[in-house]
């Protein structure tokens, strides 16, 4: 693999996850599907990120940079991949 695919794979990676994050999404679907059915009326909805095994402040920065490069992506604009 060339340094460009592997860039390629980190940039596909970062907008349309896969592997164990993508797994750790879906499991935080599932409880907040769960939760969400049998919370009472004045409980609060929750969302699948509530689940995610992360911190908040990690929580809070991939938010808003994987906002920002979904809506690169939508432009076609090109971005850097961190590395």
């Amino acid at each position: 693999m060339t340094a460009a695919e592997c860039d390629e794979w980190a940039e596909f990676a970062s907008v349309e996850p896969f592997g164990s994050i993508r797994d750790n999404l879906h499991a935080g679907i599932i409880a907040s599907l769960i939760i969400n059915v049998l919370r009472g009326k004045n409980s609060r909805m929750v969302s699948p990120t509530d689940f995610l095994l992360v911190t908040s402040s990690e929580r809070q920065r991939r938010s808003l940079s994987d906002g920002i490069k979904r809506l690169r992506v939508l432009a076609g604009t090109p971005q850097k991949v961190n590395k």
